[in-house]
C-alpha cells in the first residue's frame, strides 16, 4: 500500500470538491475518454430509501498502470495530460489537462475507490486507488497484483445516504446526452450509457444549425456555433459550451437568452480556448474572450427568432388548411398587419392545447374566441386559455350556440356583473349582521352612500332619481321621470307642514304596461336600530304626503314605500305579520283604496334574501359562492370610503 501526498492547501482542494454532482460524473465520463475507451457505462445504484447509494463510472479504456497511478494522484496540474494533446496511444484530443477532475468525484459522495486493470510487461496488473472527502490532500494506492479481469477502469463512489436524488431523474441523463453530444457526433465509435440507456442526442434533436463566428484572433482564427435543440421531452439545462476545435468541452456558461418554447444547447467550437484554458471560468469578463461571447449570444437570438417565425407560419397554415383559421382575408392596413402578427404569436404559444384534440369544431372555437379575448378585453386572456381549452364537448357546443347570437365580451361582463353582485350581497351581510359592523356603520353616511350605487338590491331596472334629497326635490324628479317639463313652485309638505327627507327615491317603467310607471322610497335605518312606532309613522308620513299632493296623485304611477333595519320591535312585528292586510301581503302595512300607494316594513334578511333569490339560478350556473375575503375585498374596492373602521383594517 502507498499514500501518496498532493502538496498543495486543502481549502483549494476543498473548493475543488463541491459542485453539482452532474459535474463529478461528467469528469469521470471525461477521464474514460480521455482513456480511448470505447465503451463509458455511468451505473447509478438505488438504495433501499429511495436515494443513491452508489455511483459507478465504467469504461474499457487502456487503464493505469501502478506507477502511471503514482504520477497521476500526486499532482495537480503538471500531470501527463498538461505535456500531452492527445491520449496515450494518440487517438483523441485530450479533454483534461489541469488534473483536477479526480477531487469533482467529491461533489458526488464520501468516498471514491478507482479499480483500474492495465497492461504491464506484458501481463495484466490490477491497482486499487482510494480517496476519501474528509483527507483530499491524499490517496492510498495499493500494491499491482496480477489479474485476468479485462483492460479498463471503474470509478467507484459511495455516497452518504440518501444521496443525490437528482441522478434518478431523467433530466439528469438529458444534461449528459447535451454535454456530450458534439463529441459523440465527431466520434461516432464512442458508445456512453447512463442507467441503462446510450445516449443517441441524434434521436432527441429537433433541429440543428451551424454558422461562423468572425473574430478579429488572427491566430486562431474564426470560431463555429453549433445549435441543437432537443424536442419537447428533454429537460436539459440551457448551456454554451466553450468547445476546443474537436469539439472536446472544456467549460460550459448559462445561454444568456431568451427563447420561450425552446429546450437548447450551443457549443462554440474554436481553437483559442484550448489555449486559455485557464481564463475560461471569467470567459465572460476577459477582455479577450467576452467579445466573442457575446457576438454567439447576439447569433442565438438572430438564430430563435428566425426558427420562431418558421414555426408560426407553419401552424397558422395549417389552421389554414384545415379552415379553423379565425380570419378569411389578409390584413388591409398596418394596425390591422399588428393585431394579426399579435395573435398568431399568442395562438401559436396555445397550440399544443388547441391542437391536443383533432376535432376541427374544437379547435375553431378555441382559435376564434381566443380572438375575441385579445382584441376586446386582453386581461381575459389567460382564463380563456385555461378555461376554456378546456371543455368538453357539449359545453362547446352550447358556447358555440351562445356566440352566434351575443360577443364573448358580453359574455364576460354579464358574469362579471353577478360575480360582483354576489359579493356584494355577501359584503351586505357582514355590513348590516356582523356585531363589530353593525355597531360602527352610521346611517346616512355610510350606508346610504353605499346603496346609493347600488340600488339594484331593491329590485332589477330602478334606477336612482333623488339621493338623500327633500319631498320637493323629489317631486322635481317625479315629473322628469313622466317626461314632463313643469316647474315646481310650492314646497312639498307633510301633515306637520313640514318637507321631510327622503333617503332614497328610484324609479322605473313597468314591464307590464306602456306609460306606467313605478316609484320606490326606500327609508334606511341605522342597523342597531330596530323598527318601531316611530319609524313607520315617519314613512307613512311620506306616503300621506305624496298620495295628498295632486302633483304626484296620477293614475300612471305607483308607488311603494319601504323602511328597512336589521329587526323589528314587537309593535313593528305585529304591524309586518298581525293585522288583516299583512296577512296576506307580509310587511305590507297600508295600501290606499286604488291600490297605487303601498307602506311596506323590511328586514335587511328579507332584501338580502330576495337579491339572491334573483341571482340563484346564475348563480348555480357561475357554480360560484363568494367567501368573506372576496365579499370584503369588493367593498374595499368599490365602497372604501364609506366603510366603518372595523372593515377598513387590512
Amino acid at each position: 500500500m502507498t499514500w501518496v501526498s498532493v502538496d498543495v492547501r486543502e481549502d483549494h482542494l476543498d473548493a475543488l470538491s463541491k459542485g453539482d454532482p452532474i459535474s463529478g460524473i461528467t469528469q469521470l465520463v471525461w477521464n474514460s475518454i480521455d482513456a480511448e475507451a470505447r465503451e463509458v457505462r455511468v451505473v447509478v445504484v438505488e438504495s433501499g430509501l429511495g436515494g443513491v447509494e452508489e455511483v459507478r463510472v465504467e469504461d474499457d479504456g487502456h487503464g493505469m498502470t501502478h506507477s502511471e497511478a503514482i504520477d497521476y494522484f500526486s499532482h495537480l496540474g503538471g500531470s501527463w495530460k498538461r505535456r500531452a494533446e492527445k491520449s496515450k496511444n494518440g487517438h483523441r484530443i485530450l479533454h483534461g489537462q489541469e488534473g483536477k477532475g479526480r477531487w469533482k468525484a467529491f461533489t458526488v459522495g464520501s468516498e471514491v475507490v478507482w479499480t483500474t486493470v492495465a497492461e504491464y510487461e506484458g501481463k495484466r496488473q490490477l491497482t486499487n486507488i482510494e480517496g476519501k472527502r474528509d483527507r483530499l490532500t491524499g490517496f492510498e494506492i495499493s500494491d499491482p497484483v496480477e489479474t485476468d479481469q479485462p483492460i479498463g477502469t471503474v470509478a467507484r463512489i459511495v455516497t452518504n445516504q440518501p444521496g443525490p436524488k437528482s441522478l434518478l431523474e431523467d433530466r439528469f441523463t438529458d444534461n449528459l446526452t447535451a454535454i456530450f453530444a458534439l463529441y459523440l457526433k465527431m466520434y461516432p465509435e464512442l458508445s456512453i450509457s447512463c442507467r441503462n440507456s446510450e445516449l443517441d442526442p441524434t434521436t432527441l434533436q429537433q433541429h440543428t444549425a451551424d454558422y461562423v463566428l468572425t473574430t478579429d484572433n488572427t491566430k486562431y482564427g474564426d470560431a463555429n456555433l453549433t445549435v441543437i435543440e432537443w424536442s419537447d421531452k428533454v429537460k436539459v439545462k440551457r448551456r454554451m459550451f466553450l468547445c476546443d476545435a474537436s469539439g472536446v468541452t472544456l467549460s460550459d456558461h448559462k445561454a444568456g437568452i431568451q427563447a420561450s418554447g425552446y429546450e437548447f444547447t450551443a457549443y462554440i467550437r474554436w481553437d483559442g480556448f484550448r489555449y486559455m484554458e485557464d481564463r475560461l471560468m471569467l470567459a465572460e469578463i476577459d477582455e479577450e474572450l467576452s467579445p466573442l461571447i457575446d457576438t454567439a449570444r447576439k447569433k442565438l437570438r438572430e438564430h430563435f427568432n428566425q426558427r420562431s417565425q418558421q414555426h408560426i407560419s407553419t401552424v397558422v397554415q395549417e389552421w389554414k388548411d384545415d379552415q379553423v383559421y379565425p380570419y378569411d382575408h389578409e390584413p388591409s392596413d398596418e394596425q390591422e398587419n399588428a393585431v394579426r402578427d399579435l395573435f398568431d404569436v399568442v395562438a401559436v404559444k396555445a397550440s399544443s392545447a388547441i391542437n391536443s384534440s383533432d376535432d376541427k369544431v374544437a379547435k375553431r372555437l378555441s382559435l376564434r374566441l381566443l380572438r375575441e379575448a385579445l382584441e376586446t378585453n386582453p386581461t381575459t386572456l389567460h382564463q380563456v386559455l385555461t378555461e376554456v381549452l378546456q371543455l368538453d364537448r357539449d359545453s362547446l357546443d352550447e358556447l358555440s350556440r351562445l356566440l352566434n347570437h351575443t360577443t364573448l365580451s358580453a359574455i364576460i361582463k354579464a358574469s362579471a356583473m353577478i360575480l360582483k353582485r354576489l359579493q356584494f350581497l355577501r359584503g351586505l351581510e357582514i355590513l348590516v349582521f356582523d356585531p363589530q359592523s353593525k355597531q360602527q356603520l352610521r346611517e346616512r353616511s355610510q350606508l346610504h352612500r353605499i346603496l346609493a350605487n347600488e340600488t339594484w338590491v331593491f329590485g332589477e331596472e330602478y334606477a336612482l332619481t333623488v339621493d338623500d334629497q327633500s319631498l320637493t326635490n323629489a317631486l322635481k324628479a317625479h315629473i322628469k321621470e313622466l317626461g314632463r317639463d313643469e316647474p315646481v313652485q310650492e314646497p312639498v309638505l307633510d301633515d306637520e307642514g313640514k318637507n321631510r327627507v327622503l333617503d332614497l327615491l328610484l324609479a322605473r317603467s313597468s314591464p307590464q304596461a306602456k306609460d306606467r310607471h313605478e316609484h320606490l322610497v326606500v327609508e334606511l335605518k341605522a342597523p342597531k336600530k330596530k323598527i318601531g312606532a316611530d319609524e313607520i309613522t315617519q314613512i307613512e308620513r311620506y306616503a300621506f304626503a305624496m298620495a295628498g299632493d295632486e302633483r304626484f296623485n296620477m293614475t300612471d304611477v305607483e308607488w311603494d314605500f319601504i323602511v328597512v333595519s336589521s329587526g323589528l320591535d314587537s309593535f313593528a312585528t305585529h304591524k309586518a305579520e298581525k293585522t288583516e292586510i299583512s296577512k296576506y301581503r307580509p310587511g305590507l302595512t297600508y295600501r290606499s283604496d286604488d291600490g297605487r300607494v303601498r307602506v311596506w316594513i323590511k328586514t335587511w334578511a328579507q332584501i338580502i334574501s330576495a337579491a339572491k333569490h334573483r341571482h340563484k339560478s346564475i348563480q348555480n350556473s357561475l357554480k360560484y359562492t363568494p367567501d368573506s375575503e372576496d365579499a370584503i375585498a369588493y367593498l374595499q374596492e368599490v365602497h372604501a370610503k364609506y366603510l366603518p373602521e372595523i372593515l377598513t383594517q387590512p
